[in-house]
């Protein structure tokens, strides 16, 4: 560096570089860093918002799925028993309507009216 005559210096490359454009670009990178420093705590905040909805949709999406579960697990149980019930009922009238068939045919009290009740009671179960 050499001195001159205007009031600054001169570097090797001979580019007059004053106190004031110095000390300008100096505190422009030293403010540089702190407004950049807000910006990136507001990354960092917007980022945790962001990861905070997805954490509570991920949660509402595992209930979700639980209750589905759940009610497919309570529908299967409900439709075992309804289909126990009714075959058990399908059973039933079944030797209710042998029984009247083998009645119709010695027993004269009996008529095939009563059988075809009978027949009738069971195809609807």
């Amino acid at each position: 560096m050499n001195l001159s005559g205007i009031i600054g210096w001169t570097n090797e490359a001979d580019e007059v570089v004053s106190p004031t454009g110095l000390l300008m670009r100096t505190l422009g990178s030293l403010t540089q860093p702190v407004f950049a420093k807000g910006k990136l705590i507001a990354e960092v905040k917007k980022a945790q918002a962001e990861q905070e909805v997805a954490k509570i949709a991920f949660h509402q999406a595992i209930l979700k799925a639980g209750q589905e579960v759940n009610n497919v697990l309570a529908t299967r149980q409900y439709t075992q028993r309804s289909i126990k019930q009714i075959s058990q009922q399908v059973e039933k009238l079944t030797d209710v309507l042998d029984a009247t068939e083998k009645r119709m045919r010695y027993d004269s009290e009996v008529n095939y009216l009563q059988v075809l009740l009978a027949r009738q009671a069971m195809l609807e179960a």
